[in-house]
Formats: C-alpha cells, structure tokens, sequence
C-alpha cells in the first residue's frame, strides 16, 4: 500500500492517465475534488460512501481487495491494492505443475512401451494387408493375430471367385470381340461376292440393249447372266442354309453317290474337274449330301489352278487338288464356322467346311484331311448303307 502514496504522482493523475497508472501500479485509484470523481474502475459506486475508510479488508468483484481513504491538498482518494498470491497458492500451483508433468513423462513412456510392443505385430498386420492383393496364402506368427487367418482364407476364396468371374468375362468379351469381327468379314465377304455378278450382268444387260448384236453374241451374254445368277442363288442358299442349320431329322432315301456327284460335276461346266469311279449306294439325305460336295468342289476349285481329281467308290468321297495346301495347325480349325486361315480374303466365308461337317456329323459320319503346304489336299468321306 505504502508503493502507491506518492502523492506527487497521484495528484498529476487525470481522466487520460488514470488507466495507464493503474495497470502500472498493480493498484486502483478513486479521485475526487469539488465534486467532481475520476477513477481507474469502471464501476465505483461501492466506494462513493468510503472516502473516509480506514484501511479495510474486503472481497470486491469475487477478488481480495484492501483499500483505504486518504486526504490530501483537497483532493480525496481511495487507493485499492490487490495481494499478490500468497506462498500457499504457489506451493499448490507448482506441485500440481509437477504432478501434471510427472503424468505427462508416465504416459509418454507407456506410449513408447506400447508402440514399441506392438510396432512387430502391426508390421505382420500390414504385410497381411499388402498380401491381399496377391493370391497366395499367408500365415500370421503372432498370437494375438491368429484369428486373422481364417479371415485371410475367406478373402482369398472371395478373391479367387472374382477373379475367375473376371477371367470370364474378359473371355466372354473376347467373344464377343470375336463374332463382332466375322460378323463384318462376312458382311464384307458378301458385299464383294454380290458386287462382282450383279456387275457383270448390269454389263450383259446393257450388251443386250444394243440392237447390232448378233445372235451368237446375244446367247453369250444370256449365258453369262445365267451363270451369274446361278452363282447368286448358290450364295444366297448357302448363307440361308447355315443360319437355318437346325436340323433334327434327316431325310433319307438310298441313292447313287457316283451319280450325284457326277451330276453336280457337270453343273460346274469346269474342265479342270476330273472325275471317275464307280457306282456305289449309300442311305443318306440326298439334299444334304448335295451341299457336302458342292462346297468341297467349290473350296477346291478356290484354292487350285490345276485339274481337280474326284473319285467315287465303296460309299466313299475323295477330292484332291494341287493348290496351296494347308498346315498342320490349321487343320482342327478351318472346319469352325467363320475360321478363315487368311482374313484379308475376300472371296470365303469361312463356312463351307463347317457346313460340311456338321451335315456329316449328322450322318455320323466324319470329314478327312490330308494336306501337304504348296503341294495340295485330299479330302474325303464315307457314309454306311444304313444309318441304323
């Protein structure tokens, strides 16, 4: 209290200053002189009727507070000091400093204990995790994950369906892929097989309109138109014919191999086609086995510049030619519908073997290949009197 009685500094206090005093003293100041009352408080009515108090010990604003009343060259004052904290309360605040720093030490040597234990176990937690993604197994060495194991199986068993669900449909799509891709072959393979006879007999056509041509010429050109006509028939039965292919029964009759095929020969008109043999039944559909010859005549001719060599016997069918041939790998795949063994062609299907094996097939019957590359193929097949 005795700090804040200067009073030659007090009396320089006013309304600009009082404040500033304040918080330097550590103390608050009431002043009053003729009437008129500064102070440091913002709220003093508690102390307008003390300005004759003696030195007094109170509780001010919840705070421990002494203040006391001086007079002195006509002013009044009220000087209030605030006690600084007493030993007991720094011997409290201290000890439960320690305290809460010794908590402190005692939990950050636990949580080093504990990270330390258990940094093994989460490093195996975290190889399980990781392995996951593989599709082996894998076994946990600590006890406290073992559990996991079992876990670890049934992940796997879920994994291995998806990815087998995955490998399926990535096949699938292939498939698709695939049959998209024969499905435009085709589309393009009939567009040129169309494209060239409807070519030729616009030209015949427009031939014929000339008036100046002569009868010889007028029977080539109709022979032409005939020929190609023809030729557009077989293709447009060829493909109806294998879109259709649901056959359940067949239509047997007995007949002469020989002589069918010598007949579908000379529909061919094609001098490079020798035939011979004998004649020889078998029961069979006639129609079906039709479409057999005609389609291995029609692959020969194709794929052969040279003569073509048909021979008839013992209910049996060989046709070899000279072309190009066909290697060996190739041979279990040219009879699967659309198989091409070069796609840039643009004069095949991919159809006439395969037609001719599932027609076989039906007759319980089989197509044989013999083939040597650049030298030629032999095809052939036999079909029993009775199918019974």
């Amino acid at each position: 209290m005795n700090d804040t009685l200067k009073f030659s500094i007090i009396k320089t206090l006013n309304t600009n200053n009082i404040q500033e005093f304040s918080q330097q003293t550590r103390a608050d100041f009431i002043i009053k002189k003729d009437g008129k009352t500064i102070s440091s408080l913002d709220d003093f009515d508690f102390f307008k009727n003390q300005f004759n108090a003696d030195f007094t010990h109170e509780f001010f604003n919840n705070k421990e507070i002494y203040y006391k009343a001086y007079q002195y060259e006509g002013y009044k004052y009220i000087i209030i000091v605030y006690p600084k904290i007493n030993a007991k309360i720094q011997d409290f605040w201290i000890k439960n400093i320690l305290i809460f720093l010794l908590f402190l030490a005692v939990l950050t040597a636990i949580y080093i204990f504990i990270f330390n234990f258990f940094k093994k176990y989460f490093q195996e937690l975290l190889l399980f995790i990781k392995n996951i993604k593989s599709q082996s197994e894998f076994h946990f060495t600590k006890n406290f994950f073992y559990d996991l194991n079992s876990l670890n199986l049934r992940l796997l068993k879920i994994k291995k369906l998806f990815y087998e669900k995955e490998l399926q449909n990535k096949k699938q799509a292939k498939k698709i892929k695939m049959k998209n891709t024969q499905l435009s072959n085709l589309i393009s393979t009939i567009s040129h097989e169309l494209k060239n006879p409807l070519s030729v007999i616009n030209l015949s056509l427009q031939s014929l309109e000339k008036e100046h041509n002569d009868e010889t010429m007028r029977k080539f050109m109709l022979e032409k138109i005939h020929k190609q006509s023809v030729k557009i028939n077989q293709l447009t039965h060829k493909l109806n014919f294998v879109f259709n292919l649901n056959i359940t029964s067949l239509n047997e009759e007995n007949f002469d191999l020989y002589a069918l095929s010598k007949n579908i020969v000379e529909n061919f008109n094609e001098s490079r086609i020798k035939i011979q043999g004998e004649q020889t039944f078998i029961k069979a559909d006639s129609f079906l086995i039709e479409q057999v010859i005609i389609n291995l005549i029609s692959n020969a001719l194709k794929y052969s510049q040279k003569d073509i060599f048909i021979e008839v016997k013992n209910q049996e069918f060989t046709i070899q030619d000279q072309g190009i041939g066909i290697e060996e790998k190739y041979l279990k795949l040219i009879t699967k519908k659309f198989y091409k063994i070069n796609t840039s062609q643009n004069n095949s299907f991919g159809l006439g073997l395969f037609l001719v094996k599932k027609i076989l097939t039906l007759h319980k019957s089989s197509l044989k290949i013999q083939s040597n590359p650049q030298k030629g193929s032999i095809f052939s097949f036999s079909i029993s009197q009775s199918l019974s």
